[in-house]
């Protein structure tokens, strides 16, 4: 769930629960100074551009997937930060993390406490799942 920790990024390790979410937050907080900063979700991100090419492609993303994410969960969220940018092209540009890094610090601070990431983390969530049950509903319908 590196991409979507990272990518919420983004979010990769996410769950429902507080536990999930502050494992999630803790590994973005690579200096361990309780906020979450611009440079370290790029960095992140830098991770996971393998070909550094300043976008996260799909078949890079799933190589850095998290065995416990489904990967219809996973899709759903790649779907998600694939648009961020304005182009569907199944890459996540730089771009997706800086919206989200702006969208994410509420109170414009320059960095993410645990509560502004919980806070963004529940309403990017709602509309993943939502995207996933839809997605189900389609599919068994098929």
């Amino acid at each position: 769930m590196k991409v979507i920790i990272l990518i919420c990024l983004l979010a990769a390790v996410l769950g429902d629960d507080n536990q999930s979410d502050r494992k999630s937050f803790n590994g973005l907080d690579e200096n361990r100074d309780g906020f979450i900063q611009l440079p370290e979700l790029l960095s992140r991100f830098d991770e996971i551009d393998t070909n550094n090419d300043g976008n996260v492609t799909l078949d890079e993303g799933l190589a850095s997937k998290p065995r416990e994410m489904s990967l219809k969960e996973f899709l759903a969220y790649f779907d998600f930060y694939d648009k961020q940018d304005g182009a569907a092209d199944q890459m996540v540009s730089k771009i997706a993390v800086l919206l989200s890094f702006v969208t994410m610090d509420a109170n414009n601070d320059g960095k993410i406490s645990f509560k502004e990431y919980k806070k963004s983390h529940l309403q990017l969530l709602s509309g993943i799942k939502e995207k996933i049950d839809t997605s189900s509903d389609t599919s068994s319908e098929n």
